[in-house]
């Protein structure tokens, strides 16, 4: 499988995620919890179908829930392209 791809959305939201955590939690942790969704990035890239196919939208694009977040995902080209990371609570269906 070829490595994963982060969109510029997605690379914003996990930066603003960061931001957020460093200012709630701290570094060590806004660290850690970064690194987590790096991990979880790779998981996907390694099984993608392991994510649900949300067709709510259209085009439909795959979700993968990892802790407090959801992370959006298409196949292309048999590469995974993260399109956003949004917290679960965010009403995506207006995103897409």
């Amino acid at each position: 499988m070829p490595p994963p791809r982060i969109s510029p959305a997605a690379q914003q939201d996990i930066d603003e995620i960061y931001l957020y955590g460093v200012l709630t939690y701290g570094p060590t942790q806004a660290d850690s919890y970064t690194n987590s969704l790096r991990g979880a990035v790779l998981l996907i890239a390694e099984h993608p179908f392991m994510g649900r196919e949300r067709d709510e939208v259209r085009p439909p694009i795959r979700l993968w829930h990892h802790e407090a977040h959801h992370l959006f995902y298409d196949l292309i080209d048999g590469t995974v392209v993260v399109q956003r990371v949004l917290h679960h609570s965010a009403d995506w269906t207006e995103l897409f």
